[in-house]
């Protein structure tokens, strides 16, 4: 009878153990997720090279906190020749100072607005989402017109979206293979500030491109660790955009790497970057605006997490 108290004492303890440990872990793992909604100046550098002569002398198009919104900035106006970007220097919770981990999962959301461009040829250019391991500066964007700001950037990754035709096969993805339709407005990824589409990546933005002028889209980017091609792990970075004839979220790219150095040179040695959206435009000058949702990083349930709508 002493034996048995004791058995059952004992294991009575032990599954209050096993209990607390398990809840400390999953407290744990809820705890590394985080969110971030504050996209405020404060949190970004901005690179405004919006001043030129086609635009109101010396006067910047660039705005912050349009419409009363502190998370929307105007990159470019419907003035020629112009460009600027957002590097998103705040802290990063889960992150390292003020990078992003990409050891870790995230979540980045977003609107990107087409609106009010000279619709005769085309709206140029376009916007870009970029993650780079270079330190950026007041004065670090990309090249011009076609190159969106992002061109020429190096140890870098960009999602594109550009609302223009760039000139035919070889440039952009061209049309080889595609529609005149879908060379107007489409997305792509990119890397190493080549505007060459990697192979695969050249979608259109929409399934109906007309709607993508002078439209608001939501869209997503989601970067993940995952089991990859035959079992071994690796990583996923995945683009949804909303398709406005449904208002859903539906995936629009999605490419694994095996290491992290195949997704940017050199990123193994630390894991960090830093993120940004920058725009330009040109002869057809559109106003190309985003505002900013979230971005939740950490130990994420990717399967769960409302990416700006819902997710096909």
């Amino acid at each position: 009878m002493i034996l048995n108290s004791f058995f059952i004492r004992t294991l009575f303890l032990s599954i209050i153990s096993v209990t607390v440990i398990f809840l400390f872990t999953v407290s744990s793992a809820e705890a590394q997720v985080n969110t971030i909604t504050d996209f405020s100046p404060s949190n970004f550098t901005i690179v405004d090279k919006t001043i030129n002569a086609y635009g109101p002398p010396g006067i910047s198009s660039f705005v912050s906190g349009v419409g009363g919104n502190p998370n929307r900035y105007r990159l470019t106006d419907t003035f020629g020749y112009q460009r600027s970007a957002i590097w998103y220097t705040g802290n990063i919770p889960n992150g390292v100072g003020k990078t992003l981990d990409l050891s870790k999962d995230f979540v980045a959301s977003f609107r990107l607005s087409f609106g009010n461009g000279k619709f005769n040829m085309g709206i140029a250019d376009g916007i870009v989402f970029v993650l780079t391991t270079q330190q950026v500066h007041p004065n670090f964007i990309g090249g011009s017109t076609s190159y969106i700001g992002y061109g020429d950037i190096l140890n870098s990754f960009a999602v594109e979206f550009d609302t223009e035709f760039n000139g035919g096969p070889g440039f952009e993805g061209g049309n080889v293979g595609y529609p005149n339709k879908f060379t107007v407005c489409h997305t792509a990824y990119l890397r190493n500030g080549n505007m060459l589409a990697i192979p695969g990546t050249y979608k259109p933005i929409q399934d109906n491109f007309s709607t993508v002028r002078g439209s608001t889209i939501c869209v997503a980017i989601e970067w993940k660790r995952v089991n990859g091609v035959n079992g071994n792990d690796g990583y996923e970075l995945v683009s949804y955009i909303q398709e406005l004839s449904t208002n859903n979220m539906v995936e629009r790219n999605r490419m694994w790497f095996a290491t992290l150095d195949d997704f940017i040179d050199g990123l193994s040695q630390d894991s960090v970057v830093t993120w940004g959206v920058m725009a330009a435009n040109s002869n057809n000058p559109n106003r190309y605006e985003v505002e900013f949702i979230s971005l939740i990083t950490g130990d994420i349930n990717t399967e769960t997490t409302n990416l700006c709508n819902t997710k096909n």
